[in-house]
């Protein structure tokens, strides 16, 4: 049975109920060291982060990947990636968390599990956070994209974006090795 979720269709396991919901995870684009004294929450994105923030909006957008909900760190450069894609969806859902600058994987996964009833959920955070989070969710027996497989596993730089999909009837129910990967795109491979 299928069941529509803004124009994206989601599968329904009739035995398990379990929907199958999306979680991109999402590291700031590129930040400035060039101030001096400058506290590192404070750091703005460079010229190459703006136009990395820039790049991935217009690839979500263009890949019809609007979240549903956005999680988002109260830094400044996390905020600026974040920008980028409200210039494309000026009205999404965003909720800005003190406690995902530099969080631990666990304190991310506590903030997730309180996005019902999103299906799509963005998190746009830091590394090593971002990176320890796919290989926590990742479920070893799935299929992943074997592509995005070899690269998430080599690097995640800034701006890259992780596509999962979790098999899970609300976020209540997230838990690690739970997911399958879709996607994994990074800023170079837009240009």
């Amino acid at each position: 049975m299928l069941s529509l979720y803004h124009d994206r269709a989601y599968v329904v396991d009739e035995r398990a109920k379990n929907v199958t919901v999306e979680l991109m995870l999402l590291r700031h684009a590129k930040s400035s060291w060039s101030q001096d004294g400058l506290p590192d929450h404070e750091r703005p994105l460079n010229q190459r982060g703006r136009r990395a923030a820039k790049a991935i909006a217009k690839h979500m957008h263009a890949g019809g990947l609007r979240p549903d909900h956005v999680l988002c760190s109260t830094a400044v450069r996390t905020r600026q990636t974040v920008a980028a894609l409200l210039k494309k969806w000026p009205d999404l859902r965003v909720e800005y968390k003190d406690s995902l600058y530099l969080a631990a994987p666990e304190t991310v996964l506590v903030a997730l599990s309180h996005c019902d009833p999103a299906k799509r959920v963005l998190c746009v955070g830091h590394n090593p956070s971002m990176e320890q989070l796919v290989s926590l969710l990742l479920d070893p027996g799935a299929t992943h994209n074997d592509k995005a497989w070899a690269d998430v596993s080599v690097k995640y730089p800034t701006g890259a974006l992780t596509q999962l999909r979790l098999d899970i009837r609300n976020w209540t129910k997230l838990m690690p090795n739970s997911g399958t990967l879709v996607d994994y795109t990074k800023p170079r491979d837009l240009e």
